[in-house]
């Protein structure tokens, strides 16, 4: 792969990038876009479709229900029942009957929209055929039409049933959906049979079908497959659901479930719909394809050129041309940076090649510059060696004549020169920390003649705890040059170690003049920012020590009165192995 791309010229490559890198997946893009709009319009029309099918289900629901409803109020009328269950001895006494309650309660116009028509089939020879009254024997459900026109379904029970007549008669000319139920249930008057018609108004139920909205047409069928009602005379034909192209929905009804509505919806619609969505989609991605190659091709043709351009000028400087290139023409970017690191380049081959001579004089220079240093290298080291041996010959000289104490002193003064110059162990105990501080606490008392005490407490469990040398010397010589004298005499000065948890805090304090609020200012500047503005070797190299070895755990605290005295606190970690030490860069608190 690697060696295929390296044969690739520039606009190559960026013409493969593009292709992998915003192409190929712009199309991919497109194709899931494209599927997930298809998919969700889809989905979204049908459940579209769904919500308009169930309103119109709902709708005729309560139109049935509402001639179920009526049904059972009629049923339910003992004075209807007793009038038609009675024996009238004349038609004289049954017209007055009939005016007096029968046809007022069997006109349902306009009260009931659902029921165009309501009558009662009777086997009753009292009673005069009319409007409202049919008098037949036997009495049964055909109503004398023909049974093959005749679908009769129960709907609850055996008193309620659902009639669909595709005949006619004379009575009910052309296709009936009829709700019946039978009269003479009631346990008084039962001389005669008696069964209630309701004829469904169908213009109110195409009504319901009309304006299909997303459909082509509604279509309300019975369990047989029949077409009852069709919202269009061209779709009253089942044959109508098969059709090419076509796709059905459907759902019973509630208030008869042997009835159902279909509805028939195009293909082409959602075809239609989708192709709409789809056609800015697909523009939008050619445009953005176009203008990417377009982009590419002029940003291939802006780096090759300039390529070309560098190359031709390194072909200059391997011939010995050191050309400038124009860098107006070389742009701000990695191209024009490499152009100008080529200038560089060429202005420094050229000045080496121009200047060879004196750069030999300047490395001659600088090996004699090292051999000095060298030099006093061992100068440095023959220096205190003879410092040494001075101080041991005053040493015996003042032991030979008996100044015992004289020569102790020189003793300590030795140990401590030693100490300070050898730093290979910069990390010692506690306990000889301490024994440092006395011996310098003893040179101190030698030179003022022991006019001061200097009090030095320290536990036990701390004394081999390890901390940087000369951490504590400074602290107690401060104390000394600055605490224990004052206008009236030699003061007292003490140092104490005790362990708080995993610190351990270091106190050392005097009783002296103290310090002026201009000079604890200074101190306060030391110890917060670094600020050496006063030059105390002392306390800048404790601070110093204290960033590298503790860093942020690490804290110095002053606390000073005019009059007063003088306290520095010291407050680092408890550290019992060397190890433990971790060299930091960030400053003590």
């Amino acid at each position: 792969m690697a060696r295929w791309l390296n044969r690739l010229h520039l606009r190559g490559k960026l013409a493969f990038i593009l292709i992998v890198g915003f192409v190929l997946p712009m199309t991919l893009l497109t194709v899931l876009m494209v599927d997930r709009l298809l998919t969700d319009n889809r989905e979204a029309r049908i459940q579209e479709m769904q919500r308009s099918m169930e309103h119109r289900r709902d709708q005729l629901d309560a139109l049935f229900t509402q001639a179920v409803t009526l049904s059972l109020d009629v049923v339910a009328d003992s004075s209807l029942n007793r009038s038609l269950d009675a024996t009238y001895s004349s038609p004289y006494q049954f017209l007055l009957a009939y005016q007096e309650y029968i046809r007022d309660r069997l006109d349902v116009s306009p009260v009931y929209s659902a029921v165009s028509r309501m009558m009662v089939y009777t086997d009753n020879p009292t009673l005069l055929p009319g409007k409202y009254i049919c008098v037949q024997s036997p009495v049964d459900y055909s109503f004398g039409e023909s049974e093959d026109a005749v679908s009769l379904r129960s709907i609850s029970g055996q008193d309620l049933f659902l009639r669909v007549s595709t005949g006619s008669t004379v009575d009910f000319p052309g296709p009936d959906i009829s709700i019946i139920r039978r009269m003479n249930t009631i346990s008084y008057n039962r001389t005669y049979s008696r069964i209630l018609r309701l004829s469904v108004n169908l213009s109110v139920l195409r009504a319901e079908l009309e304006n299909p909205d997303l459909f082509d047409s509604f279509l309300l069928m019975d369990d047989a497959g029949h077409v009852l009602l069709s919202s269009s005379s061209a779709a009253a034909d089942s044959a109508l659901l098969t059709r090419s192209g076509e796709q059905t929905m459907e759902l019973p009804l509630s208030a008869c479930p042997s009835l159902r509505l279909v509805s028939v919806y195009p293909l082409s619609s959602i075809t239609r719909e989708v192709s709409r969505i789809l056609l800015p989609y697909l523009l939008l991605s050619l445009l953005l394809t176009g203008l990417g190659l377009f982009f590419a091709a002029l940003v291939a043709r802006n780096i090759s050129g300039r390529l070309q351009t560098i190359g031709n000028h390194t072909k200059g400087i391997a011939e010995g041309k050191f050309g400038i290139l124009d860098e107006t023409k070389m742009g701000q970017d990695e191209v024009g940076e490499l152009a100008r690191d080529i200038d560089q380049m060429s202005r420094q081959l050229d000045d080496y090649i121009q200047k060879e001579y004196l750069n030999e004089i300047q490395h001659a220079q600088l090996q004699r510059e090292k051999a000095t240093a060298e030099l006093h290298a061992l100068q440095s080291q023959v220096n205190p060696h003879f410092m040494f041996n001075a101080l041991e010959a005053i040493r015996l000289k003042a032991r030979a004549r008996g100044e015992t104490e004289t020569a102790r002193m020189i003793t300590y003064m030795s140990r401590m020169f030693r100490r300070l110059l050898d730093w290979h162990d910069d990390l010692i105990p506690l306990r000889e920390e301490l024994g440092f501080v006395q011996e310098f606490l003893a040179i101190q008392k030698y030179r003022y003649d022991h006019a001061f005490a200097f009090e030095v407490k320290a536990d036990e469990e701390l004394l081999d705890n390890y901390i940087p040398k000369m951490l504590i010397q400074p602290l107690v010589e401060n104390a000394c040059v600055h605490g224990v004298w004052t206008d009236e005499g030699a003061q007292d000065a003490g140092l104490t170690i005790t362990r708080e948890g995993d610190s351990m805090k270091v106190v050392v304090a005097d009783r002296g003049e103290g310090m002026t609020p201009e000079r604890l200012q200074e101190v306060h500047r030391l110890l917060q920012n670094g600020d050496n503005s006063m030059h105390s070797v002392g306390l800048n190299n404790v601070l110093i020590r204290c960033r590298l070895y503790y860093g942020d755990a690490a804290r110095l605290d002053v606390e000073s009165r005019r009059n007063g005295g003088t306290v520095f606190t010291l407050i680092v970690p408890v550290r019992w192995k060397k190890e433990d030490f971790h060299v930091s860069g960030s400053d003590c608190g």
